[in-house]
């Protein structure tokens, strides 16, 4: 039997809901057992620090937008958790040479 470390989190964004509010999966070791959530934007840099989740990157215009949701509700410490995205180049996966995880659809 395989063990699981349950140390091994990721957050997934996949996107935003009624304009304030960012989807995204939250998974443990294995990329098939997720959990998707819904949360404001202003509370996921902290839901993210607290489950100690690396972010893996997102398509460049969901990085974009979430962006853009971060600096309009005062949230700029998740911007700094995507380390593939930069305001000044717009830099997303694609740009920087990350391998991007699209969400798929079930």
């Amino acid at each position: 039997m395989a063990v699981i470390s349950i140390r091994d989190t990721f957050v997934r964004f996949f996107g935003i809901k009624r304009g304030r509010f960012v989807e995204f999966e939250f998974g443990v070791a294995d990329p098939d057992l997720v959990v998707e959530l819904v949360l404001p934007v202003e509370l996921v840099a902290d839901f993210i620090r607290r489950q100690g989740a690396r972010v893996i990157p997102c398509d460049a215009d969901l990085s974009a937008e979430i962006a853009e949701l971060c600096w309009q509700f005062g949230a700029t410490d998740l911007v700094g958790l995507m380390p593939w995205f930069t305001p000044e180049a717009g830099l997303a996966p694609e740009a920087a040479g990350a391998e991007a995880k699209p969400h798929e659809s079930g």
